[in-house]
């Protein structure tokens, strides 16, 4: 046992090598994340941190990269029976979402956050989950249950919704309330299947022989499959052989047809499923065992209600899955398991002198400040404050980080438009500018940081996806001018752990960009597409024409937009798909207020009529709206969705819409304020307006999913002739493979029409003149002619 002069010397030491740990925390960024958070920071990450401490600007242009969490009294299911999230700490067992104990790896401490009630419905049982604005959920659309439901059908199985979590989407509490309800299903916990016949492990040839041939046999059972019109294929016996010899047991089965044999090696056992390649099959060869083992299938969680509950008190944790996901609530339905900028505040904060040092951070809009950046500080500083390493102060709900006599160190603001004297007024030695989502932040803000951040101590760190050279953001990173003046610092998703292989903790490559999103997004986007280029790539995209809505306009029009109006006109752009990637989309427009309201491809022109016409009255019931526009998109099959509704319009003894052709290609309005001069056309002069109502405040967007963000920035420019030119549709789907079908439906929505004359509207002449000049003219035209006889 050691002696009490060994103990003081052993406790002087680790207390000096504290001290020294401590001193170096002001040049390691990293360090002190890892030592304090318990956060490890990648290469790149901590090149951002080495040159903030060497240089007084760098901006960073990254991929796109992630949060959520559950009220404290809200249930998670664990091997030992419910637990209130708010009990979890890291290390204890939940159940995952095949009811597998997995273990938590991390939690975020108690934390105020927006948050919602989200009532979801199963077989008569209904349940309620409080959770935060950015909790995610794996979601199965309408869509995807359409074809899970036609799959199953077809296959004579019922629909189990656990097999199918690789079709889900992951979406936010706050997406998840602007789908609506009753048009998504949480699908149930992945079903446990009895375990049968031998256990056993495909060897690389095996493997490769099932991604060439696997699929289900009419049966519905796991096969090896070949087309012949000759004898069976030996290998099928060498096959069969080859798997008595490893227990296997087989079915050969041989079905004829037209001249032509198909061929089934079906393989038995509960572990067959998992050898074939396409996920879609494994999920109905699965259900087939299920099935077989007295399942009556699992229909999932339907969203019956999301609505807001303000604040709450919340946890968020992680858990070791592949899936992230684990079980919540009584009845356990799946749920989903966040950035450099806040970490560096924090650091900031917590090494420099008290009081001499202050965090100032801004982003496009409110929420983004709020609800992102600071909602991360927020997390850490309260993990801190139960660990060795306590920060100091406190952080509040209004984004401002106080010390104990009240002296504020840091604080998140989203100046108003214009407003380039919002930070004046800060001195102090240290100051760190955090600029998130840079690409949006208007040209005043950055001029107002520069003020700032004058003393050689200061450090401004500007950070966001490049999409757009033509701004600030852009600028700085790309202009030979600045380049001695910003140290610039590119974010590929090749530059990550999971494209490079670099080590990292075990669950930090799950919240990375993946492999498998970048080759979906190649697939969907296409590789010339400028998200593909800003977001995969990170690089601004080169572009021969100038984009119309600038970022910090989009970012504005998107920022809290207020509810739709009631009681006033409804207006709808429909803009109808053309081609097979296209969508018809559907955009309302009350107030002030855009949404997208529904899409759907794959529709004749009838169908898409009522589908137009069902859903306005649905709405114009919902907002009491006294009359309802149709704008629809008039070109090509346009044409045949307007004749449908117009033939609707004539049936109805109290017509209650009014159908109006857009012609894109036609002359701007001159009646409305469009002067012919200036606009090469009409959609030319829509989208400048949409813009300018962007600009001023009096068209704001619904936009969760940024579907109307994705596409405003396709929207480009040139100057033909001296006029203002939009590049056609035709001419972006060849370029991008798609069209702005969401931009579009948007400008027919908003766009100013001719409302020809209305009861009450004053004219320069009577009735009467009018009807005298008519007949002058008329019998003027009688005498100027010539008789054919």
């Amino acid at each position: 046992m050691a002696s009490q002069e060994e103990r003081i010397a052993l406790a002087a030491e680790e207390y000096f090598r504290n001290q020294a740990r401590q001193a170096g925390w002001g040049n390691d960024p990293a360090g002190w994340a890892k030592d304090v958070l318990g956060v490890h920071l990648w290469s790149k990450q901590q090149e951002i941190c080495d040159s903030l401490i060497r240089n007084k600007r760098t901006v960073v242009a990254s991929c796109h990269g992630t949060g959520k969490a559950l009220a404290l009294d809200e249930i998670v299911q664990t091997p030992s029976g419910p637990v209130p999230m708010g009990d979890l700490t890291a290390g204890m067992t939940v159940l995952g979402s095949a009811g597998q104990p997995v273990e938590i790896t991390a939690v975020t401490g108690h934390h105020l956050a927006a948050s919602y009630a989200v009532t979801m419905e199963r077989g008569g049982t209904a349940q309620t989950v409080v959770a935060s604005a950015d909790h995610k959920w794996p979601v199965l659309d309408l869509q995807a249950m359409a074809d899970i439901q036609i799959r199953s059908d077809r296959s004579g199985v019922p629909v189990e919704t656990g097999l199918w979590h690789h079709r889900a989407r992951i979406v936010t509490t706050r997406q998840l309330a602007a789908i609506g309800k009753g048009v998504a299903v949480v699908p149930g916990r992945v079903p446990g299947i009895e375990t049968r016949g031998e256990v056993w492990d495909a060897d690389d040839d095996l493997a490769a022989l099932f991604r060439e041939r696997g699929v289900i046999d009419p049966e519905g059972r796991t096969a090896l499959k070949w087309q012949t019109r000759s004898d069976e294929p030996p290998e099928i016996f060498a096959i069969r052989e080859r798997m008595r010899q490893m227990r296997v047991h087989t079915v050969y089965r041989s079905v004829r047809r037209y001249g032509s044999a198909s061929r089934y090696l079906a393989v038995m056992g509960t572990r067959a499923p998992d050898l074939l390649p396409d996920p879609n099959l494994r999920a109905l060869a699965r259900a087939h065992l299920l099935a077989s083992q007295g399942s009556w299938g699992d229909d999932g969680w339907r969203i019956t209600s999301v609505r807001p509950v303000g604040d709450r008190e919340v946890q968020c944790i992680q858990v070791d899955a592949p899936d992230h996901l684990y079980l919540c609530g009584e009845w356990g339905v799946p749920t989903h398991n966040s950035m450099i900028a806040s970490v560096l505040a924090c650091w900031w904060v917590s090494t420099k002198p008290p009081g001499q040092a202050i965090v100032v951070s801004t982003a496009p809009t409110y929420a983004q400040v709020n609800k992102i950046l600071w909602e991360e500080i927020r997390k850490h500083h309260s993990k801190s404050l139960i660990g060795e390493y306590p920060m100091p102060g406190r952080v509040t709900q209004a984004d401002e980080w106080k010390l104990a006599d009240g002296q504020i160190v840091g604080f998140g603001r989203k100046p108003a438009k214009g407003d380039r004297h919002s930070f004046h007024g800060i001195h102090r030695r240290y100051v760190l500018v955090l600029l998130d989502e840079a690409c949006g932040i208007p040209e005043e803000i950055w001029t107002g940081v520069e003020a700032i951040t004058t003393n050689v101590g200061c450090r401004i760190l500007a950070i966001g996806n490049p999409d757009d050279r033509n701004t600030d953001f852009g600028k700085n990173f790309l202009d030979q001018r600045t380049a001695h003046l910003w140290t610039r610092i590119s974010i590929p998703a090749s530059s990550t752990p999971n494209f490079t292989g670099e080590p990292v903790p075990k669950l930090l490559n799950e919240v990375l960009v993946s492999r498998e999103w970048a080759e979906e997004r190649r697939a969907d986007w296409g590789e010339k597409d400028p998200r593909y280029i800003s977001k995969i790539e990170a690089r601004f995209p080169e572009q021969s024409m100038s984009s119309l809505f600038a970022p910090s306009v989009i970012a504005d029009a998107i920022d809290e937009p207020p509810n739709q109006t009631k009681h006033s006109i409804l207006r709808l752009g429909v803009d109808v798909a053309r081609f097979g990637s296209d969508r018809t989309v559907v955009v309302s427009y009350a107030g002030v207020t855009a949404k997208i309201e529904d899409s759907w491809g794959g529709v004749d022109t009838v169908s898409t009529a009522h589908k137009v016409l069902d859903l306005a009255e649905r709405l114009k019931d919902e907002l009491k709206s006294p009359w309802v526009e149709i704008r629809v998109d008039g070109v090509g099959l346009g044409a045949g969705v307007i004749d449908t509704l117009n033939a609707r319009a004539t049936l109805l003894p109290d017509p209650w819409f009014t159908v109006y052709e857009m012609h894109g290609s036609a002359s701007p309005p001159s009646d409305v304020g469009g002067a012919v001069y200036g606009f090469y056309n009409a959609r030319a002069f829509w989208f400048d307006q949409a813009r300018q109502r962007m600009r001023n405040g009096s068209l704001k967007l619904v936009d969760p999913e940024e579907k109307f963000s994705d596409d405003l920035k396709m929207i480009f420019y040139s100057i033909k002739n001296g006029r203002l030119l939009i590049a056609s549709k035709e001419d972006m789907r060849k370029e991008y493979g798609k069209s702005p079908d969401y931009a579009d439906a948007l400008t027919y929505a908003v766009a100013p029409v001719a409302e020809g004359l209305q009861a009450g509207d004053r004219l320069s002449e009577g009735a009467d003149d009018v009807a005298d000049a008519l007949e002058d003219d008329f019998m003027s035209d009688l005498e100027n002619s010539i008789s054919p006889f």
